[in-house]
């Protein structure tokens, strides 16, 4: 879709808000298959209430939250092979994946200051028939 200077855009579907557990500003980036001008992600999130008043300090603090999630993408070049997914060597599920990446995890969420919102996760990446690396996730900003 879009113009061919459109689509020769490059974008990376790693990091805090796309796909938890990748890092897209790694120097030594080991994924860089998530660098792509086609892209796409999914993400699956559940949020429930943990505490409701935490009492800390004077007027205490906003209400703690928890998530647990998961994480699916894919980013390519026109023109190169690419194959998301394959039912050789499957895992559990039937398949495994190649160039698709997902990862899953849980964490905490408290809303400061009526719009950022402090997150600290445990992001595990898997191929979805192992795992691969583990990584805690801090971020402060918006929540989409």
């Amino acid at each position: 879709f879009g113009t061919k200077d459109e689509t020769q855009r490059f974008r990376r579907i790693g990091g805090p808000t796309l796909l938890r557990g990748y890092d897209p500003e790694a120097r030594d980036d080991p994924h860089p298959e998530l660098i792509g001008s086609q892209v796409g992600v999914m993400n699956l999130e559940f949020r429930f209430p943990l505490i409701d008043r935490p009492l800390a300090g004077i007027g205490g603090l906003p209400p703690l939250r928890g998530a647990v999630w998961f994480d699916a993408g894919f980013a390519r070049i026109p023109g190169r092979p690419f194959q998301f997914a394959t039912s050789e060597e499957p895992g559990p599920f039937g398949f495994r994946l190649v160039d698709g990446r997902a990862s899953f995890g849980a964490g905490v969420r408290m809303n400061l200051f009526g719009f950022a919102v402090m997150r600290l996760d445990y992001a595990q990446q898997t191929d979805m028939a192992g795992l691969q690396d583990g990584d805690v996730v801090f971020t402060l900003a918006p929540e989409f």
